[in-house]
């Protein structure tokens, strides 16, 4: 049976969704098992981002201590926010204004570690009624057990599980003028 509601939750538009990229930084990077697939992807869904014109967020979890965001990511994205952290969850007051000034109500997330900060953050987004799409395949932890292990406590706290190309093709078919030139060269 057909149910709007249902639906909506996994409809992504370039008007309904904003990119909140969680604590991409170089140094976590190196310590994830999945290292590549998140350089990869993660630039993929910036760069994106940018073709579309929706808003991207970058956290920093302590960058005294953790330096900056990788720069094969931030480089892909020409306009976008940054916002640095000390607590796991970057639900914090400076995101919670950019999400009112965006006013986006679809968060699609990346980052590490899913297990700690990507699940907090998400954790607090759906409980103050965001819908949260996760990137399966650009999200990291130390271990995949970790990893795993995150991915199922979002997803039945009602995230939406999906994956870097489902999301472009997605936001490419709701799109009024689909660029599939500039997108197709995103996906190889």
């Amino acid at each position: 049976m057909y149910d709007k509601d249902i639906t909506e939750k996994y409809r992504l538009t370039r008007d309904n969704c904003l990119v909140l990229v969680i604590d991409l930084q170089g140094k976590l990077l190196k310590a994830m098992f999945n290292e590549e697939d998140l350089k990869l992807n993660g630039k993929r869904l910036v760069e994106f981002a940018d073709i579309f014109s929706i808003p991207v967020i970058f956290t920093e979890q302590n960058p005294k201590a953790l330096g900056p965001t990788s720069e094969d990511v931030l480089s892909a994205s020409k306009n976008h926010d940054l916002i640095s952290k000390v607590q796991f969850s970057a639900f914090l007051p400076e995101l919670k204004e950019l999400l009112k000034k965006y006013k986006r109500t679809h968060i699609i997330m990346l980052g590490v570690e899913t297990h700690v900060c990507v699940y907090q953050t998400a954790r607090d987004l759906i409980s103050n009624g965001y819908e949260v799409t996760l990137i399966s395949d650009c999200v990291g932890s130390r271990t995949e057990k970790n990893y795993l292990n995150g991915i199922d406590m979002m997803q039945k706290m009602g995230a939406v599980i999906s994956n870097t190309e489902t999301v472009l093709f997605d936001v490419l078919h709701t799109s009024a003028d689909p660029d599939f030139k500039k997108v197709q060269a995103l996906i190889k």
